[in-house]
Parts: structure tokens; sequence; C-alpha cells
């Protein structure tokens, strides 16, 4: 009797060691640090780790200044309705880490049996405990251990992933921004263009061919100005779904894109330093290490009989109790665990093979995203280092032989517009580096050794964001009576 209670003791034992290596804060604080390390921004999971009436006081005071990329990451970590739903899987992976800590109930029966022509009843009663399941209950918590660092894991990155789109919807937004603001000068250019022509036409100084060129000039620029509008409309409407903002039109995004870093950066290291990071990585080796487990755990399986102790009381017809252990086992007759064996094989390879491929293509993806970093620096240096300056010497010279009558006013509009629309390239390169730049952000898995740059590149800012539109000033916009040919 004595063994029979012992045995009995080992579920309760079980059950109490089971609690011992839960997580209290279902690992949202590892969570956290993760993507804290790599975006320099906190992680919170609403009404868990913070107040849902302090995040939503913070996501207020995010709104209510000029957002940048910086900003934008921190609202989108803080506020996006999809981060929150996956934050939730860390409560189910506890759950789960929980259920794999616990033995299996044991299985009580009773049997009674009445004996032909009367007397006492015969009872049966057995209390039987899988063996099996005992034996590898450790090895089930490391699997459950494993699966639980996958989620955390897996919901790291996908808040790294959240605040890479982030990064590049704000790029976009503020990129089509700031084009929305050239264009509407390149319009009004075209369009004071477009009234001289007509003065002129109407006094006959000019041919109708001449005058249909102009106002040709004019609307074409009408139309890159509207679809400006519409992409930036587009644009800051993607953003607003990933800051988790219901009204885009509320959004005040900072109007110029920051200027480029100062320096380089260095290839080297980006290879090893993106395998050491990324997340996705980590949970696929994980993935290769709960495939091991689970191979281990399906070799003993097929070894042992799925086997089950427990005892067994039994009160005969006569009165008698009787008492004794019992033991219940499968018979491997049929399947021997030969093909579980075999299929754990073949999903431990698979997810060996996978991680081999995922670290090839991460090498690759920071190669090519290296060099559309330095294709796309080079580009917007070409602009501000030589067509910028080409430009700002031919509207100069262009005013100037404007004022010594050698040029004509559309001439001089036209140069004027050419620049607006050198400009409106200089600002696409300088998007396309910091898509890029986010892109390369993304591939290493973590923030990027460069120098942090100054927000505002004054040249660019001097030449778009605050000078008067060229056709409203008086110098450059004579008269009719003025007009003269060259």
């Amino acid at each position: 009797m004595k063994v029979i209670f012992l045995w009995m003791l080992v579920p309760i034992l079980g059950l109490m060691t089971g609690c011992a290596f839960l997580p209290r804060d279902a690992g949202i604080g590892e969570v956290a640090t993760l993507v804290e390390e790599r975006t320099g921004e906190p992680l919170y999971w609403p009404g868990v780790s913070l107040d849902e009436e302090v995040l939503a006081l913070r996501v207020q005071e995010l709104l209510e200044q000029p957002l940048s990329a910086v900003g934008a990451t921190r609202l989108a970590l803080l506020n996006n309705p999809s981060l929150h739903a996956q934050l939730e899987d860390l409560g189910i992976a506890r759950a789960d880490l929980v259920r794999a800590g616990l033995l299996r109930n044991p299985v009580l029966s009773a049997t009674v049996l009445f004996p032909e022509g009367g007397g006492r009843t015969q009872l049966e009663f057995s209390l039987v405990q899988e063996f099996l399941h005992v034996v590898q209950l450790p090895l089930k918590r490391r699997v459950a251990t494993k699966n639980f660092e996958q989620v955390k894991l897996r919901t790291a990155d996908a808040a790294l992933t959240l605040a890479a789109e982030t990064r590049e919807a704000f790029y976009q937004a503020q990129g089509s921004l700031w084009l929305r603001e050239i264009h509407g000068l390149i319009e009004e250019v075209a369009e004071a263009a477009a009234d001289v022509a007509e003065r002129l036409h109407r006094a006959g100084n000019i041919t109708d061919l001449a005058l249909a060129r102009e106002m040709e000039r004019y609307q074409q620029a009408r139309l890159a100005h509207m679809q400006a509008r519409t992409r930036q409309a587009l644009d800051q409407e993607k953003l607003a779904v990933l800051l988790g903002v219901t009204q885009s039109e509320s959004l005040r995004i900072a109007p110029r894109l920051p200027a480029l870093p100062p320096a380089e950066i260095d290839e080297i290291d980006l290879e090893e330093r993106a395998l050491a990071q990324r997340l996705d990585l980590a949970v696929m080796r994980l993935e290769r290490e709960v495939r091991a487990e689970a191979l281990r755990g399906t070799r003993f399986s097929a070894m042992q009989p799925d086997l089950g102790l427990g005892a067994e009381v039994e009160r005969e017809s006569d009165g008698t109790w009787l008492a004794g252990p019992k033991v219940r086992m499968n018979l491997p007759i049929f399947d021997a665990g030969g093909s579980a064996v075999a299929a754990q094989q073949g999903w431990w390879r698979q997810a060996l093979r996978q991680e081999a491929a995922l670290e090839a293509q991460i090498r690759s993806d920071v190669r090519q995203a290296w060099l559309a970093l330095q294709q796309a620096r080079a580009e917007v240096e070409h602009y501000r280092q030589i067509l910028l300056p080409l430009h700002d010497q031919i509207l100069e010279e262009s005013q100037l032989h404007y004022n010594a009558m050698q040029l004509g006013v559309f001439d001089l509009l036209e140069a004027k517009q050419r620049q607006l629309e050198i400009g409106s390239r200089h600002v696409n390169a300088r998007r396309d580096y910091w898509l890029a730049h986010s892109r390369l952000t993304w591939v290493v898995g973590g923030l990027l050794p460069e120098p942090v740059s100054p927000e505002i590149d004054e040249d660019l800012e001097g030449l778009f964001g605050t000078e008067e539109v060229p056709a409203t000033e008086p110098e450059m916009v004579p008269d009719s009576h003025q007009e003269h040919d060259h």
C-alpha cells in the first residue's frame, strides 16, 4: 500500500515543479529589450506593461508634434493595433507553457458486476497514470520552453518589421509632401509663363504655335501637381494605418527629408552583424533545436511501450477486498514507431536546410541593400554637387542675359522651371536614399553604425522651402511691352 501511495504522489509533485519555470510577465520584458536594442524605441504591452490611459496620453503627445522618422516609429510601436494583437501571442504561449509542465490526469475506472442468481455485487476500482508521459515530462518542458522562446522572438521580429515598414512609409510620405510643394511652384511658374504668353498673343507679338506650346507646358505642370497631391494623400494614408491613426489628415509631418549622414556606412562586418541580430534567423535556429528534441522524444517513445502504472481495488462477491498494482501497456505489433521517427528526421533535416537557406538569403540581402544605399548616396551627391549648382548658374546667367535683353522672358521662366524640376529629382534621390537606408537597417536586424546627421540641408531648404515663387518676382515677369526678341 505504501508503494501505491507514493505512486499517487507523483502527479502532485509534478504539478508543483511544473510551475517553477514560468515567466511572470509572459516574456514582454525580454521582447521589449530586444526591440529597444534594435530600434532605440521602447515597446509596451497595453494593459500589461503600461496602463492604457498612460499610453493614450503618450500617443496624443506624439501626434501634437511634427513627426520625424524616429517619432513615427515610436508612435507605431505604441499605437499599432495589429502589433497589439500580436503581443497577445505572449499570453497564449505562456498558457501553453503552463500546460506543458503539467502531468496528464490519471485514469480512474470502476466496474460493478452483478452475480447471477442474486447476492452481493462485485466491485472493481482502478487508478492508472501513464508512465511514459511522466518520463518524458522534462523533454516536453524543454520543447515547450523553446516554443515559448520562438513566440517571443517572433513577436519582437513583428515589432521590428513594423518599425521598418513605418520608416519606409514615413520617408515616402515626407518625400511626397516635399514634391507636392515643388510641383506647386512649377505650376505657378508655368502659369505665369502662360499668362505672359496670352498677353503677348493678344498684342500680336507671338504666334498661335508659341501660345499653344506655353499652354501645353502649363497644363502638363497642372497635371503633375495634381498627381503629386494625390500621391502625397495616398502615402499619408498608408502611414496613418501603420501609426494606428484613423484620420490621416490629422498627421503633422516634418516637411523636409533629412540630409545624408556625413560618412558612408562601412560594409565590413555587416553580414556577420545581420547573422547575429536577425530574429527570424534566431527563430529558425530554435526551430531546428525543437525538431532535434522532438526526434529524441519520438525515438524514445518508439523504444518504450505506452506504459501505464496504477493500482486496483476489488471487492469479491463474498465481501473480500483485494488490492494491488496495475500495469497497462500497448504492444508494438503493428506500429513500432519507425514511420514517426522517419517523419521527425525529415522535419529536422528540413529545419536544418531552411536555416542554411535563410543565412544565405540574409547575406545576399545585406550585400544588395548596401549596394543600393551606395548608389542612392552617389545620386544624391551628384545632384547636390554638380547638377543643382549648374542649374543655379544657368538661372543666374539667364537672369543676367534677360536683363541685358539677350534672352526672352520665356527662356528665363523655362530656366527656373528646369531648376525646380532638377530639385524635384534631387528630392526623389534623397527619398530613395532613406528608403535604401531603412531597407539596410531592416536586413541587418538593428541600428546601423553611423553618426547622427543634421535634420535639414540648408542649401536645399533655401532652394525650395523659403524662396518666393519666381513668377511673382517683378524682375522675372515683365509686362508684355518689355518683351523682346533675341
